[in-house]
């Protein structure tokens, strides 16, 4: 299923309005904020799967969410984490698909790799509390217990949210963030510990939704 869409003022689809007014877009939610491990996954799915048909990202930070509104018709696609080979099953997402009516379409995985970050004029000497999304800190269990082991870990809605609240001053500016290298060049932050990972092959399934 398809949703028409107006691309005037979408700048993400400016290369379209030299053809039409008016065209045909998928819109795929996913469970994270821009600069996620769910947004890398929609694109790598959209990639393989959709060829050239245009899509839209929807970032919907949860997967209650992208569930929500994909059994609401307003997305046509759902992307969200199932399971990691480090972790486990992602049980916050379990719950979320028990509430809800849809088709797994597929599953896929890709590789995840974990990073420490700060505000640029930060070190790690400045870091009072870790935060990110629970099943990335899980995946840096090792990790962050030998080498920061004193310092509060603190659960988020998602990495690339932390990240994001971070560079905006949401979050204490002597807080560090898990998340991705793409968030940290998005935002602004500044790595200080790369590929933090517990297992270096960490691999997460993703299950891609429809109605």
């Amino acid at each position: 299923m398809f949703i028409l869409s107006r691309i005037l003022g979408l700048s993400t689809l400016a290369h379209a309005l030299s053809t039409s007014y008016y065209f045909v877009i998928m819109v795929i939610g996913v469970a994270g904020a821009k600069g996620s491990f769910s947004e890398e996954a929609a694109r790598k799915y959209a990639k393989k799967y959709l060829g050239n048909k245009p899509y839209f990202v929807e970032y919907l930070v949860t997967s209650e969410k992208v569930l929500s509104e994909l059994e609401k018709g307003k997305i046509n696609l759902g992307i969200f984490p199932i399971q990691n080979s480090t972790m486990g099953v992602v049980e916050e997402v379990v719950y979320a698909m028990s509430r809800h009516i849809f088709k797994v379409q597929r599953i896929f995985s890709i590789l995840i790799s974990q990073n420490l970050m700060v505000k640029k004029g930060m070190s790690s000497k400045d870091v009072k509390q870790i935060v990110s999304q629970e099943p990335a800190l899980l995946q840096c269990k090792k990790f962050l217990s030998t080498k920061w082991k004193k310092t509060p870990k603190k659960n988020y809605s998602d990495t690339a949210k932390a990240a994001e609240d971070l560079a905006l001053g949401v979050l204490p500016k002597n807080s560090a963030v898990v998340a991705s290298q793409t968030a940290a060049k998005l935002y602004g932050l500044k790595i200080i510990a790369r590929n933090i990972q517990d297992l270096k092959s960490n691999a997460t399934s993703f299950i891609a939704a429809e109605r």
